[in-house]
């Protein structure tokens, strides 16, 4: 009897889950930030991300529905108790599931909203200062890391480019020599440029230590934040068919937390990075960092050999993309395996 009660709510969910394969009319024109920032994401979160779900995922709640009638009808035609109780328990599990896929659908929309308002927000006063071309007041989260860590890897290739090419020119000028000679009592040899091999060398440590290593997290990190979007599109109708078999149903509940810390949480710390790094380079920026000298301020930041505040592998450069190729991908890292393992606790108790 209680399955009977529940039929006509598990269909009203079902058709609503189906629903999210139709595709969302374009926002209108936004007439205050808002609208504006529900917009992008309807265009964005919603149109692209669940419209391209709602085949795969459709073609898997048919599926799922057609092993429970026939296991249904197997079990009313030999009367084997094993099916109908198969039928009902998997019926059950469905609705669950399908109840949560809508909730996470939910979430992420609503992360949407809150994470483009909150950029909005934050950068609305910065006008053109600072890196934040990525952010114009419309785009996602996952927009807005996918460009910034590209503009980043763009920042370090520059820096690692310019250190070897200078470590290059200077090992090369410091062969320059100086000869004189006399055909009565020989001559003398003298290499005037031998002092720029020093630069030479710091400029290859830079570059071998520092630079390669930050350039090489830089683009591992862009190449997964660029393909997160697409694998989680394969990442929920898996989760959603584990679900269905008694022995993977923790296995489904896992890849639903993990789709949830891939679309949601990575890249919405990665847009707050970028949010963070936009006010201090326009409120703090290379030129202010001077001490007193004989009364006159000095820039602590040039270097003989790196250069100043303009030399795109200055000392100020290699500070910023440090903490982004090391610190940032550990710290989103230990979120996000503490958000999996809170979200796969919460979705055992709940099935």
């Amino acid at each position: 009897m209680m399955l009977k009660k529940l039929l006509p709510l598990f269909m009203v969910v079902l058709l609503l889950s189906f629903s999210y394969a139709i595709p969302a009319l374009p926002a209108s024109t936004p007439v205050n930030n808002a609208l504006s920032y529900i917009g992008s994401c309807n265009d964005d979160a919603y149109t692209r991300f669940i419209s391209d779900l709602g085949g795969p995922i459709g073609v898997v709640i048919v599926l799922i529905v057609l092993i429970i009638a026939l296991s249904f009808m197997i079990g009313s035609v030999t009367n084997n108790q094993n099916f109908v109780i198969f039928y009902k328990d998997e019926l059950f599990h469905l609705l669950v599931s399908v109840i949560m896929l809508v909730s996470i659908f939910s979430v992420f929309y609503f992360t949407c909203v809150v994470s483009t308002g909150f950029l909005g927000e934050t950068l609305k006063n910065l006008g053109e200062q600072g890196p934040n071309k990525c952010f114009t007041g419309t785009e996602t989260p996952q927009l807005v890391a996918r460009c910034y860590t590209a503009d980043i890897e763009r920042v370090a290739r520059n820096a690692f480019r310019a250190s070897v090419t200078s470590s290059i020119r200077e090992e090369m000028d410091s062969t320059f020599t100086i000869g004189i000679f006399n055909p009565f009592t020989g001559g003398i040899v003298t290499p005037i440029g031998a002092y720029k091999r020093t630069a030479s060398a710091q400029l290859d440590m830079i570059a071998n230590t520092f630079l390669s290593p930050v350039l090489t997290s830089i683009i591992i990190q862009r190449i997964f934040l660029q393909f997160s979007t697409d694998i989680v599109a394969f990442i929920i109708p898996v989760a959603l068919f584990l679900r269905f078999l008694p022995p993977t149903r923790q296995m489904g509940n896992l890849f639903l937390a993990l789709a949830l810390g891939i679309y949601v949480i990575v890249p919405t710390i990665y847009a707050v990075n970028s949010a963070m790094d936009s006010v201090i380079s326009s409120n703090f920026t290379c030129q202010s960092l001077t001490v007193e000298k004989g009364g006159l301020p000095v820039s602590i930041v040039n270097d003989s050999v790196m250069g100043d505040c303009d030399s795109p592998n200055s000392f100020w450069v290699i500070a910023r993309l440090i903490p982004y190729a090391y610190f940032l991908p550990n710290f989103t890292l230990a979120i996000f395996i503490t958000f999996m393992s809170a979200i796969n606790k919460a979705l055992k108790v709940i099935t």
